[in-house]
This record gives structure tokens, sequence and C-alpha cells, in this order.
């Protein structure tokens, strides 16, 4: 039966294209290939802003949107057969669009810059002609606007794609960063000078800069990143994917030996989770699914495609405590802006947090990796920058801890653990407390990469332990100290009574007391036992 079922889907799968890479809505509906139907929100967009701004994370979809929103105005009604918005457009009246993307640039230079932008206003040129007595981006640009309007009687569109890359690659490099931004802004405030003469403005990006900033000479965008009616224009929901790919994930469920229930749980874990507004609308990060069902694999897709080691840098940087990430709270307007001191709004932009609560009253965000392939996949690439094993030991080394750990190997896990922190690269500034915090933050990486619930700073009737992990078999209760004894430790752990609200679960809870030393620089002794009820 289920040999039969599999030679049944596989003839299935050859016939489903799944679009991975492709980001040409005109090449999506030509090639064959899948498309989740998200024209309905197209048509609302287009009917209810004129100049708008979209954030959203890498591989979310946003090229191909603005793709599609170029097939749209230029008015090619044959690539739409079939979908919502055939049935929803009366008018299909065929407007210039000029199409900027800025993905692909390399920002080094002011010149990568101005040569991407030359290139890509050539192309238009080419059509609605040049000015020669203007050589300026903005200039041209307002030329080709003007032109293309009075050549074609139908008001231009410009879409631009992915406007802020060049101030996201350059970050870190201020001088650099001022050159491109002064390019940009006049180049974007253009759209501003020619809204009379456009039917339809659209930027995408990561992230929105605000005052001072590229975005100082359009603040007539109306930035939908957290709108609820557009929540779920890039990425899938839940029912897009089980009413589109439905047959594809009982296959893999079968290949897996799962349930359909238990597969879609798992595909829902490691790839869904992203939220972009206060209403509670999640969707799955599109690459990654797409990539597991074409593969039948759980891997973790979405971030080999990038290292975020600008992120790296600035969480090092500023000593930013890895522990206060998970759960921390920001204003609503918060999200969206940039500095080179606060991580956590461009932790949000970039994907690797998302919403998990909202306050209403008080227009604030609780924030949380958004799925177990962002969390394990990002602590997987801090560990070597916090320490000194390379990358490719890494989880390796995670490996033997985790089993180790679920097997109640405590010693073994210590000794392995110990050392690990012995590998602490040295940091410029080498005081305790720069020590200290890279103790910890080591630490936490470690526990988090694991695989087995855990909590830190767990709140006690007596106090706060430091962490407590939970395995099948096992529940342990550690506590750090520095530059004190492990024994100083296990005293606290008993006389705070920080394994009194495990004693009744039935496993077995060990305590674990551990000392770092700043000048030894690594764990230099521990002391562990089983916890007897009092």
């Amino acid at each position: 039966m289920e040999a039969n079922h599999g030679n049944s889907d596989n003839v299935h799968l050859r016939s489903m294209k799944y679009p991975i890479g492709i980001q040409s809505f005109k090449e999506l509906r030509t090639g064959g290939y899948v498309y989740v139907d998200k024209t309905g929100l197209i048509h609302k967009l287009v009917n209810s802003y004129k100049t708008v701004f979209l954030g959203r994370p890498r591989r979310f979809g946003k090229s191909l949107l603005m793709s599609t929103l170029h097939e749209y105005f230029a008015g090619r009604r044959e690539l739409f057969a079939g979908l919502a918005i055939e049935r929803l457009e009366t008018d299909w009246t065929a407007h210039p669009v000029l199409h900027f993307d800025l993905n692909n640039g390399n920002y080094s230079t002011v010149d990568g810059l101005l040569n991407l932008l030359n290139d890509q206003l050539s192309v238009y040129e080419e059509t609605y002609g040049r000015n020669p007595y203007v050589d300026e981006p903005q200039f041209r640009l307002r030329w080709l606007i003007r032109r293309a309007y009075e050549t074609t009687g139908n008001r231009p569109v410009v879409l631009v794609d992915e406007y802020d890359k060049p101030v996201l690659q350059c970050m870190g490099n201020p001088g650099l960063d001022e050159m491109l931004r002064s390019i940009l802004k006049p180049f974007y405030g253009t759209l501003k000078s020619e809204s009379g003469s456009l039917r339809f403005v659209m930027l995408t990006g990561v992230s929105k800069f605000g005052k001072l900033s590229v975005f100082s000479d359009l603040n007539n965008i109306e930035d939908i990143s957290l709108s609820e009616d557009f929540a779920e224009i890039c990425g899938l929901t839940k029912n897009e994917v089980l009413t589109t790919f439905g047959d594809e994930i009982d296959e893999f469920a079968v290949k897996r030996e799962v349930s359909l229930e238990a597969m879609v749980e798992d595909l829902r874990k490691k790839y869904d989770g992203y939220r972009f507004s206060s209403a509670e609308k999640l969707v799955f990060n599109p690459y990654s699914l797409l990539n597991s069902l074409k593969n039948k694999k759980l891997k973790d897709y979405w971030f080999e495609t990038w290292t975020p080691t600008f992120l790296v840098k600035l969480l090092k940087d500023n000593d930013y405590d890895l522990s206060k990430i998970q759960g921390t709270e920001i204003d609503e307007d918060s999200l969206y802006k940039v500095d080179d001191v606060t991580p956590i709004p461009l932790l949000y932009q970039t994907g690797y947090l998302t919403i998990k609560g909202y306050d209403h009253l008080r227009y604030r965000c609780t924030l949380d990796y958004p799925n177990r392939e962002v969390e394990v996949a990002f602590f997987d690439y801090l560990l070597p920058s916090y320490s000194n094993i390379k990358q490719d030991m890494s989880r390796t080394e995670i490996d033997h801890l985790t089993d180790e750990i679920r097997s109640g190997d405590v010693e073994s896990f210590m000794r392995r653990l110990q050392s690990v922190f012995y590998a602490i690269p040295y940091a410029q500034d080498n005081s305790m407390k720069v020590q200290e915090d890279q103790f910890r933050n080591l630490m936490y990486i470690i526990f988090r990469l694991l695989g087995v619930y855990m909590q830190v700073e767990c709140p006690m009737s007596r106090g706060r332990t430091d962490a407590v992990m939970q395995t099948a078999e096992y529940i342990y209760v550690f506590e750090f100290k520095v530059n004190e004894t492990p024994e100083a430790a296990m005293v606290q752990i008993h006389d705070r009574r920080y394994a009194e609200p495990y004693m009744s679960d039935g496993r077995q809870v060990k305590l674990i007391g551990v000392n770092y030393s700043t000048i030894d620089r690594g764990i230099t002794g521990w002391q562990i036992e089983n916890a007897k009820s009092v």
C-alpha cells in the first residue's frame, strides 16, 4: 500500500515545479511553476495606497511581489488568468514601469552604487530618451518620469526593490555610509517631488531609515510593514500551505514514517511562526518551506543563504546579553528603526526575531525567535564567534554534549564543557566584567543549542536560579559562580531551595554548581548532587 502511494506521488512530484529562486512573475506563470495566489491582496494594496514601503526579511518573496506589481501595472492581463485579481480588476491600463533592483549591487565604493543606478536608468532611457544636460541619478530619474508620462499619456509607476541594501552593506563604515546616503536621499526624494506625475510608488527593504537618513526626503511614504491587512502578503499561511502542498506534505510524511499531523507540526515548528502585525497572523518562511518539500529534508535552508556577520559584530561590540534577546519588549514604532547600538530592531528586521505577543494598550511587542530553524542556525553561527571552536567542529561538540546530558552523564558533560570554555578568545578589553559577560554568553549559546527545554534565570520564591534544563528523564538545576567555588554555588542551590519546584515531577533532579575563573579563563570546578526531598 505504501509503495503504491509513493510511486503515485512521485509522478505528482515531477509535475510540481517549485519556484525556488524564481523572482520573475512572468517566468513563474509561463514556466509552469506553482503559485500561491496573493493577487487579491495586491489589488487591495494598489487601490489603497499611492506611495508605500514594505519591510520584510530576505527570502520572503519581496522581489517576486515587485515583479508581480510590474506585470500588473504593465497591463499584462494574460499572466493573471485564473487568479483572484482577474476577477477584481476591470481596468488593465498599461502604465510605464520604472523598476529598480538594488539587491545585487557591490556597494564597497561609491562607484558601485553609481554604476548600478546608471545601468538601470540607462535601460529606461533607451525607451524614453536621455537628457544630455544632466548626469546625477536624481535628475535623470526626474527626466524619465516626466518623459514617460508625456510619451504614453499614462502616469508612471516606480518600484524600488531592496532600497536599503547599499546602506545595510556598509554599516560599520561611517564615511562610506554617509556618501551613499547622500546619493540615495535625493534619488528617493525625487519620488516625492514628482508624486503628481506618478500612479504608484513602492519601496521594499529590510529597514526603514528615518531621521537624517534616506527617507527624510521621502516623508510622504506610508509604511505597511505592520499593517494587519497586508501581514500575509509575503510568506505562506498554514491554510495556503495545506491547500497548495497537501499531497507533497503527505508524501513527506510517508518518507519519514510519521503521521500527516506530525509532519505538519514538524514543518510548523521548523519554518512557521513569523508575525508581522498586532494580529495573530502567522506565516511560513516560503524559501525554507519550498526547499524542504522539494528535497524532503528538514534542513536549515534560509540561514545557508546568508551569514549575519554584521549582526554578530553588533552584538559582540556592545557586549549584549544574549539571554535578554528572547522575550524582549520593544515599542511598535521602534521595530523598523536602525542604529549602531541597539541590535534588537535589526534582529527583527532581518528575520531572526518576530512578534510573539502584542500589548494593544501600550503598543508594545514581545519578540522571540520565530521557529527552530532560525534559533538553532543563529546560535550555531554564534558559537564559533564567541569561542575558538571551528565552524565545522561546533556541531560535533554540541551533539556530544546533547547525548551526555540526555543520558544523565553529567560528569562527561562538564568535562567537555570545560574544554569548550578554554577556547574563549581573548578580548581587547580583558577586564573581569568582559570575561564574565563572555562566560555567560557562551554558556547561554551552548545551552540553547542542546535541543532540550531550558530556562535561564528562573524565578523562584527565594531568588532566581541561573538555568534549569529538562530532558525526558532528567531535570538539571544549574548555578554559576565567577571567581568563587562550586561549593558556594551548591550552598546557594540548597539555601534557596532551587530544586523544590521540581521534586514532585517524577524525573530525576540533579544539582550542578559551577565556578568560572577569570584568572584561569575557564571552568575550574563543579559539584554534582542528586536532589533529595525535604
